[in-house]
């Protein structure tokens, strides 16, 4: 469903605030145009994608969350309990965002390893009007996990095995097979350790396996692949699941996760 509302030009000009500036005293801030589309469940990517500068928009079909992936996921894991979610390699924050916009009970942290981008996702947040949502610069592996019970992946660390000439967003950080080798190794031990009723959300996998110790509890054709929900179980399971390139999902005792396997 196409929105119909329309961004003003400019956030900061004269005429676009007074359009949207309620004099009365004691009166509410208005809502952002694209943040009551968002909440009326208009999900427009051209849209809201006109938010961000030429850089960031320009890749955001191939880069970042689209805007019904990013929703949905927010409500799967917001209707199985999820209070505060990780966004890991959270770009210029569109899940986070645009989660935050659906689901105001819940929060967001994204964390990004690049700082332009993590500017660009709190600046879009503050415009938004949004107090659920926050950006930390820095590594995954820097971030306390035990303050999350929810974790959303989109493919963060298949940048590592781009070449030069492949698409990639910039050379601004490493990027190296040994960097995704050892990345994934982290995160699987850390969703291993997570407490039980952890949720996990992926679109396009993360590139690692997922313990055995989740329950796929979800599963759904959701933008270009599949959006799935695992849950975390009390009782400790040998092997893995692993997310194929295919579309599909295997599980079992022992599985390699060779770069690029998934």
């Amino acid at each position: 469903m196409e929105a119909t509302v329309s961004l003003p030009d400019s956030a900061s000009s004269d005429s676009a605030s007074s359009e949207l500036r309620d004099e009365r005293p004691g009166a509410a801030a208005p809502r952002h145009p694209i943040r009551r589309a968002l909440e009326a469940g208009e999900y427009d990517d051209e849209l809201f994608d006109e938010l961000y500068s030429g850089r960031i928009r320009d890749a955001s079909a191939c880069f970042w969350t689209p805007v019904a992936v990013a929703c949905r996921a927010a409500t799967l894991l917001a209707r199985l309990g999820a209070s505060r979610v990780l966004d890991v390699g959270s770009g210029p924050g569109k899940f986070c965002i645009a989660g935050a916009a659906v689901r105001p009970k819940l929060t967001f942290t994204g964390i990004e390893q690049r700082a332009d981008l993590v500017a660009a996702a709190r600046t879009t947040s503050r415009r938004l009007g949004l107090d659920n949502a926050s950006f930390e610069l820095g590594e995954v592996t820097c971030m306390d996990w035990d303050a999350f019970d929810g974790f959303y992946f989109f493919n963060p660390f298949g940048e590592n095995l781009h070449s030069p000439d492949e698409d990639h967003f910039d050379d601004a950080v490493e990027l190296s097979g040994g960097r995704y080798l050892r990345e994934i190794a982290w995160v699987e031990h850390r969703l291993a350790t997570l407490v039980p009723g952890s949720i996990v959300a992926t679109y396009h996998g993360f590139g690692g396996r997922v313990p055995a110790s989740y329950d796929l509890v979800a599963e759904e054709p959701c933008g270009t692949n599949r959006l799935r929900i695992w849950v975390k179980s009390g009782a400790w399971r040998a092997g893995w699941w692993r997310e194929l390139y295919g579309g599909g999902v295997q599980r079992g005792r022992f599985f390699d996760c060779p770069p690029g396997g998934r």
